[in-house]
């Protein structure tokens, strides 16, 4: 049996933004999907990178979650003009990382709903729980 070809990693950035843009306007996949003319499960392709996003249908993306095209190419890997240090290049992918989830998006939308003091009280307890080192904090 052939072996199907795993996704090019462009397409997976691309999905995993189409992801966060989607959860970040609260929108489900059947309604991103309505709006630009094919189904859930294409959009569920599209976000995993196992199908590509012509550039119409990006185009039509793009206008449906209020971004520029060029949003869903940002942090790229190899696309930054000058490489941070390895410390900065870990913290940023970790952050792109969990906000390619749904829970990721999710809870910065909720966190920044949030009043200050509550965020500090709520990242107090997620650091208490990751046993974090206050002083690594994203600057």
């Amino acid at each position: 049996m052939p072996r199907t070809p795993s996704p090019h990693p462009v397409d997976v950035h691309v999905g995993n933004r189409l992801r966060v843009a989607r959860t970040l306007r609260n929108l489900g996949q059947q309604a991103v999907g309505a709006a630009v003319g094919v189904t859930f499960q294409q959009i569920q392709k599209y976000e995993k990178g196992t199908n590509r996003i012509s550039a119409s249908k990006l185009h039509e993306l793009a206008a449906q979650m209020k971004v520029a095209i060029s949003w869903f190419f940002e942090g790229l890997p190899g696309q930054a003009p000058q490489a941070p240090d390895p410390q900065t290049a870990a913290r940023q992918a970790a952050v792109h990382d969990l906000m390619a989830t749904r829970e990721g998006a999710e809870l910065a939308v909720k966190l920044a709903r949030l009043p200050s003091r509550q965020r500090a009280q709520v990242l107090a307890l997620i650091r208490a729980f990751a046993q974090d080192d206050p002083r690594s904090e994203i600057a």
